[in-house]
């Protein structure tokens, strides 16, 4: 709340000198309402407030400050079934989503995940470039990905770490994301089991990854 309605010097425990709020500090510009569908009913009405009459009141202060702003919202939330929880505003809600574009999870393209993964290996800063095989690229697009690019991006930052060769293989995949690896050991007992079944099984060794504890 006192990041982004700021606060007046001695309004609460800590707050040793004055602080702005978010809608003074862009100047006429833009405030990013991060995850806007958790934002508590309270704060929901503080910020309808200011929205509409263009004046915040820091923490603290009974002073109002004129202001300038536009706001930019997102949320992975359904904000019309929030409105029917009773859990937004729905006049705060006809406020901020006068243009609403909706971004598709990534499950519903698996096919940008090599794209994706090239770019984010592409950040880093490396004396060798790190490359990915297409085996690990094969795992990375069997999962469904809960928490999105940022999720992604984690999971490749962590297995370059673990790729000390520059190489991501199917293990490092397998350590960082042990999801995939159990869906990797649950389709080899499948595959065994069907071969087995149809009368083709044949004895051949198969590389089972392990989780990590």
């Amino acid at each position: 709340e006192s990041e982004l309605f700021g606060h007046i010097k001695g309004a609460f425990t800590g707050a040793e000198k004055d602080r702005a709020s978010a809608f003074e500090a862009v100047g006429g510009g833009f405030v990013f309402l991060d995850e806007i569908g958790e934002m508590p009913l309270h704060q929901q009405a503080k910020l309808l407030r200011v929205i509409q009459e263009r004046k915040v009141q820091r923490v603290g202060s009974i002073e109002e400050r004129t202001v300038h702003f536009r706001t930019l919202s997102a949320t992975n939330k359904d904000l019309r079934e929030a409105i029917h929880n009773k859990v937004f505003r729905e006049d705060l809600f006809y406020r901020i989503a006068k243009v609403t574009i909706t971004i598709p999870p990534l499950r519903e393209h698996l096919e940008d995940i090599p794209e994706l993964v090239h770019y984010f290996l592409g950040k880093k800063n490396q004396k060798t470039p790190l490359t990915i095989t297409e085996g690990a690229l094969g795992l990375l697009k069997s999962y469904h990905w809960p928490g999105n690019i940022r999720q992604l991006e984690a999971a490749v930052d962590t297995m370059a770490y673990k790729a000390s060769e520059g190489i991501i293989q199917e293990k490092h995949v397998c350590q960082v994301v042990p999801e995939i690896g159990e869906l990797s050991v649950s389709r080899v007992r499948k595959n065994i089991s069907g071969e087995k079944r149809s009368g083709f099984y044949f004895r051949r060794k198969k590389a089972i990854p392990k989780r990590s504890y």
